[in-house]
């Protein structure tokens, strides 16, 4: 696309990328465009008055998302722009499914979906407005463990504390149990960072870090009052010895 002409609507979506943080050579890879001319559409378009008027109508986000506001998301107060939070919330969420470049640097979401129904900003907002969702993160696999879908089925919001414990009963890339790190010829137990121990087997060191992992649970169920919750932790606990 380099050279060329391009649309209001690729315009659009190279300043939302920009906005969210993307660096000018990521968007040149994604669109097939030069840093020029990215310069170019960034000096043409005006951000705000573009995106009230086009982007929140048209533009659809991450290829995927509708941003149907009937307010602006991102206005400018007192010279510094801010951000809906319900709406970082949806972004971010539309991210972690559709966004590759997020994706190859967090593998768990790979295949993970929206449901068609939250592509729409309206009705995603309209549903975490009815949820204790402030100073909370939302997650979509506590109530069933490996869910790829986010969904008003699968999600709810949750504290840091649950989901990172959650969060960290899933193996990465790394050949090593969760909590196990191989240093030298021994292996080290570690949980949410806290050393744990040094043990001459792997096996060891993973029981410990498991051991940990449990009593992490049993406590964060026992603090709980939510059936819903209660019910997805015990279930991601009988996932640790598995």
């Amino acid at each position: 696309m380099s050279g060329k002409l391009i649309s209001n609507d690729v315009a659009i979506s190279i300043i939302n990328d920009l906005d969210l943080g993307l660096k000018q050579r990521q968007v040149s890879s994604k669109y097939g465009v030069s840093i020029p001319t990215i310069v170019r559409v960034v000096r043409k378009h005006k951000l705000v008055d573009l995106r009230v008027n086009s982007y929140n109508k048209v533009s659809k986000v991450f290829g995927f998302g509708v941003n149907d506001a009937d307010y602006c998301v991102s206005p400018k107060i007192n010279g510094k722009q801010v951000r809906c939070e319900i709406y970082c919330i949806w972004l971010d969420m539309l991210r972690r499914c559709y966004d590759p470049l997020y994706i190859n640097k967090q593998l768990t979401y790979i295949n993970c979906t929206v449901h068609m129904d939250w592509l729409k900003f309206s009705v995603f907002r309209s549903w975490v407005l009815s949820q204790d969702y402030l100073n909370k993160h939302l997650d979509k696999d506590l109530l069933n463990p490996g869910n790829l879908i986010y969904s008003e089925e699968n999600c709810l919001f949750v504290t840091s504390e649950i989901n990172g414990v959650v969060v960290n009963n899933h193996k990465l890339s790394k050949k090593e149990p969760c909590g196990v790190f191989m240093v030298g010829s021994k292996y080290i137990s570690k949980y949410a960072g806290a050393y744990l121990g040094t043990f001459e087997t792997e096996v060891e060191a993973s029981k410990v870090y498991k051991n940990e992992k449990e009593e992490r649970f049993n406590y964060l169920i026992s603090t709980q009052k939510d059936s819903r919750i209660i019910d997805g932790l015990i279930k991601h606990k009988k996932l640790i010895w598995r």
